[in-house]
């Protein structure tokens, strides 16, 4: 019927009800009061009436408008068959009502009428999450004892069920059980067990699979999909890619999303050697999806010459990049802090895209994490649209740059406009006040949340309180912090214990160690940080019981490792090329990379430069037991920082800046040298650490010698 004509059938109903003119209409409603008009129009509605408003109540997920009719229909004394309950069950499993749907079976089988196959297969399909997982077994143990057959569709109902609820075991039973006896398994099975084989369960899934050709089980494509996933996330690549090179050669073409997971996988796990050849294959499909997660992957193995190659290509042959595209190479250039691809992305950006407002935010993040906080302002004066993530991606950005001032202007400027700030907004204002160890201001905006913001103070504002304290050398108040905070996560002690370090109070550190040890035993920095304190004050003993300690507990510590990303533009060498457009990344004492002794040649002369113009090493900085302050000065020259110092002056041209990360805070020795170098070599040299930027020039750091 059309619409005319069903509002035209709906007008003649009305002047006369009758259950097939409401069993005609009920079904065409498009919501349920039109329907529940025609159903009370009726004084005695029949089986086909209320069958059509339970389909009605079913529809639109309507679980106590189904109760109300089914409670009329028993007072009519309907005698209700299986297909009614059957509608009934459907409302009740799809509105997550399992307990009601299970009262209402019980029914049935008590009183009738009996349940069919279709019932089960109605009731194990609301079984969808582990809450689920008793009513599962009662809905098969109530099956088995009807003796219904149980044929290939409800088999894969009771598999899908048991997977679905996280009982693998029980759904391998069933299979087994199927293998043996019958009825055979089909693609529908494997693609179902495999979905539930994790890889704890890579024997059972590999069992599974095996049995494919035995059984002789036709397959279709979406199965070969799920046997490919189900060995990505094993992590058996090999396998999931002879799959694909398999499939390939008869000229099936591979789900998008197969290759989204490999990728990813490769990513993860750094295997270069597939990776590299599945975008080799996804480069014939050429698809916008497989771009994004082939760049995506390289920016993971900060690859970004690879990455800025698909980019180029999709430039001339296309895909056109999106959003994501650009969002995923900007966040790469800020992880390498390498401003100057991230101006040619920003200006490609501008000239073929449209504004969007996640890449507009991404490049703020961008240039602030690139230590051009100038340029970051630049990107948010000049958005048409701005939500709060890119208010808080300016503040945290003035904070990293310690802009603290401007900062706190912001966060004025935001309740001048009536923009309500978030946690995140006051967590970037703490930030911004701990990096230029504004003590008053930070005290303010974190004593003030609750009555001003309406904010409850989280974690993350207690540890830059925290932090804030420690940095100023006023570890009372901040363990006071530590203390008033109600669940204090390990950042908290390890933000108090690096002030104490910083000042020399072992006692303290000492006594926050123990309680964090105690709440904590596998938190790696606890232990590092407890070997610094001691070390700093040539306490070795207690130093070397931090790391049995370490031992006892299996603890794996994060290395520093610090990361120098040299462009051909800027390079000035005869080295070879292969040292350009890369990141090249360092630990300490690291003997690795191919141009090692040239980096300690370099490293010797600007020592001995250094030396003559008054520079003394700090050995306080040595965090490792050395018999002299020889070995201790030699360790120190062999620190990451500085070795991504010495590769960058050999490798880059006379003058140019230098740009340097490092995952974790540096050393106050290596900042001397960095600021010493910079005047000497007369060249601007930039270093972000784990807590902000350093921007050495003419032999003055910007942050004032607070780090």
């Amino acid at each position: 019927m059309s619409s005319g004509q069903i509002e035209t059938a709906t007008k003649l109903y009305f002047t006369a009800p009758d259950a097939m003119g409401a069993s005609t209409l009920i079904p065409k409603c498009i919501n349920t009061i039109e329907a529940q008009k025609i159903y009370h129009a009726l004084k005695k509605p029949n089986n086909f009436v209320f069958c059509a408003m339970m389909g009605i109540c079913a529809k639109f997920k309507q679980p106590e408008l189904a109760q109300m009719i089914y409670s009329d229909a028993k007072k009519h004394n309907i005698m209700l068959d299986t297909k009614f309950m059957n509608l009934l069950l459907k409302v009740f499993t799809t509105c997550n009502k399992m307990d009601i749907a299970l009262h209402l079976l019980d029914e049935m089988m008590q009183h009738g009428p009996k349940p069919d196959s279709y019932s089960f297969s109605i009731l194990l399909s609301g079984c969808t999450e582990d809450a689920h997982r008793s009513a599962t077994e009662t809905v098969y143990s109530v099956l088995v004892t009807t003796g219904i057959p149980q044929n290939i569709f409800i088999k894969n109902s009771v598999i899908k069920a048991f997977v679905a609820t996280s009982q693998l075991d029980k759904a391998i039973v069933i299979f087994d059980e199927m293998v043996r006896s019958g009825p055979t398994p089909d693609k529908y099975t494997i693609s179902t067990l495999l979905s539930g084989c994790t890889e704890s369960r890579l024997v059972d899934g590999e069992r599974i699979i095996s049995s494919i050709n035995k059984l002789q089980i036709k397959l279709d494509d979406v199965t070969i999909r799920d046997m490919i996933i189900f060995y990505a996330s094993c992590g058996k690549l090999k396998a999931a890619m002879d799959i694909i090179e398999d499939q390939i050669c008869k000229g099936t073409v591979i789900d998008a999303k197969v290759f989204t997971i490999l990728l990813n996988a490769c990513a993860d796990v750094r295997n270069f050697k597939l990776g590299y050849r599945l975008h080799e294959i996804t480069d014939t499909y050429h698809n916008l999806i497989h771009k994004n997660n082939v760049i995506k992957m390289y920016c993971k193995w900060e690859m970004l010459d690879r990455a800025i190659n698909v980019f180029n290509d999709m430039l001339i042959h296309g895909p056109e990049p999106d959003k994501y595209t650009y969002s995923s190479l900007l966040a790469s250039c800020a992880d390498i802090a390498s401003e100057a691809l991230g101006t040619y992305i920003h200006r490609v950006y501008l000239q073929r895209s449209k504004s969007s407002l996640e890449v507009d935010n991404t490049l703020i993040d961008m240039y602030a994490k690139c230590g051009e906080i100038e340029q970051a302002e630049q990107v948010f004066a000049s958005m048409n649209e701005k939500d709060i993530v890119t208010y808080n991606a300016l503040i945290f950005g003035y904070g990293m740059n310690r802009c603290v001032e401007k900062a706190l202007d912001l966060l004025d400027i935001m309740q001048n406009k009536g923009i309500i700030v978030d946690a995140q907004t006051l967590a970037g204002a703490l930030s911004a006040c701990n990096h230029g160890i504004k003590v008053d201001q930070a005290v303010h905006i974190f004593r003030n949340m609750k009555s001003r913001y309406n904010i409850t103070p989280n974690k993350y504002h207690y540890a830059c309180m925290i932090d804030t304290y420690a940095r100023a050398g006023i570890l009372e108040k901040a363990e006071n912090i530590l203390e008033e905070c109600p669940h204090p996560d390990s950042t908290m002690f390890t933000a108090l214990l690096s002030g104490c370090r910083k000042f020399n109070d072992s006692e303290r550190a000492k006594r926050i160690s123990q309680k964090l040890i105690t709440n904590d035993p596998m938190e790696a920095s606890t232990y590092m940080l407890m070997k610094n304190v001691y070390a700093k004050q040539n306490m070795w003993k207690e130093s070397r019981e931090s790391t049995k300690m370490m031992s006892k507990y299996s603890v794996n510590r994060i290395p520093g490792k610090s990361s120098i990303y040299i462009r051909s533009c800027e390079a000035d060498h005869d080295y070879g090329s292969e040292y350009n457009d890369k990141v090249h990344s360092f630990v300490v004492e690291d003997d690795s990379h191919p141009l090692v002794k040239k980096i300690l040649e370099e490293l010797d002369r600007q020592r001995s430069i250094l030396e003559r113009q008054g520079y003394i090493a700090d050995t306080t900085c040595v965090m490792k037991e050395l018999k002299d302050d020889e070995a201790k000065k030699e360790h120190l020259w062999r620190h990451s920082e500085k070795l991504a110092l010495g590769l960058g002056l050999i490798l880059g041209a006379a003058g140019t800046p230098l740009t340097i990360t490092k995952n974790l805070r540096f050393c106050s020795d290596c900042h001397e040298v960095a600021r010493l170098v910079s005047k000497y070599e007369n060249r601007a040299i930039k270093i972000r650490d784990a807590s902000s930027w350093h921007k050495f020039k003419h032999g003055v750091c910007s942050c004032g010698e607070n780090y």
